[in-house]
């Protein structure tokens, strides 16, 4: 899926959620996804990974200042994204 596509499935995950419609997120969700608990309610980092077929994953670190995005950073794995997120000085490389 490109770049393009994996935010339509991400607006598309967002209004089932909105409507409540738990047969559209049954098809959305893989079998084996994973819920991570963000303790903060309004959490002010989000990361994103993007696969583009033929490449490596992509994985942001969006971070946000109220309603707008303050910063995006580019990690090359997602244990080096965890990393930054948990707040460690030394991300893996």
């Amino acid at each position: 899926m490109d770049a393009q596509g994996t935010m339509r499935l991400m607006f598309d995950t967002m209004d089932a959620y909105d409507r409540a419609d738990f047969d559209r997120l049954a098809e959305i969700y893989a079998k084996d996804a994973r819920w991570m608990n963000n303790v903060d309610p309004t959490p002010t980092r989000v990361v994103l990974t993007a696969r583009i077929a033929g490449s490596d994953p992509v994985v942001s670190v969006f971070s946000f200042k109220g309603r707008r995005i303050a910063s995006i950073a580019d990690y090359p794995s997602m244990e080096a994204a965890e990393a930054e997120m948990a707040g460690s000085s030394q991300a893996p490389g």
